[in-house]
């Protein structure tokens, strides 16, 4: 069973904040770009670890 540390989860605004981008480009990586997102009613809520795991997905490496 996941400890309730491993369940932090952020708010799009923090979302944004963390990822250093508005809140607008932060929906369209929701709906345009697969960010996993948990729907509380109308809250929306991004996981940490998904969030990690989200962006270690997308790294690229320079060729």
């Amino acid at each position: 069973m996941p400890q309730i540390s491993d369940l932090r989860t952020f708010t799009v605004k923090e979302t944004a904040a963390q990822l250093g981008l508005s809140v607008q480009s932060t929906y369209r990586a929701i709906y345009n770009a697969g960010l996993p997102v948990i729907r509380i009613g109308s809250a929306v809520r991004v996981r940490e670890r998904d969030l990690l795991e989200w962006l270690d997905s997308r790294t690229e490496v320079a060729a």
